[in-house]
């Protein structure tokens, strides 16, 4: 089957979307939810109880973290460079987010795939925490990839 230039890098672009939404949205998502939820209880905020605050916290976190899959597909996709785009406050903001939320998320997968391994030795249990382990390594490899392609690119100019 043949496939067209255009149609081949939307498929590349779409998986890798979908790739980091899986791996890095979903994650950030979800702790910023329990994060965020348990700061509003804690500071006793019983407007986030109602039905309009209840959804709110989750719609943040759920923004703020396909926000933060789209940056990870862009960077995969065209570099580190791709951070640095607009004004350059905006582009320090990025990259300093990028950085917190990326090595969070990393240290989360590879402590709940250590988690799954040593909880119990079923062999499920073990190919789980094995694919959540690789899975964290493949996405550290490729943003180290494009991050010292970045690198270089940049000394060469």
């Amino acid at each position: 089957m043949y496939v067209s230039v255009s149609n081949q890098s939307l498929v590349t672009t779409t998986v890798t979307y979908v790739g980091t939404v899986i791996l890095i949205g979903f994650p950030v998502a979800t702790v910023l939810n329990v994060i965020l939820g348990t700061a509003a209880e804690t500071l006793n905020l019983e407007s986030l109880t109602t039905v309009p605050g209840s959804i709110l916290i989750p719609g943040v976190s759920l923004v703020i973290g396909l926000q933060l899959a789209m940056e990870a597909a862009i960077i995969q996709l065209s570099g580190i460079d791709a951070l640095g785009r607009g004004s350059v406050r905006i582009a320090i903001i990025r990259h300093l987010v990028f950085a917190v939320a990326a090595a969070s998320v990393l240290i989360g997968t590879i402590w709940a795939g250590a988690t799954l391994v040593h909880a119990e030795s079923q062999p499920s249990q073990i190919v789980l925490g094995m694919l959540v382990a690789l899975a964290a390594f493949t996405v550290l490899f490729r943003a180290s990839r494009s991050f010292f392609a970045g690198m270089r690119l940049g000394r060469n100019k």
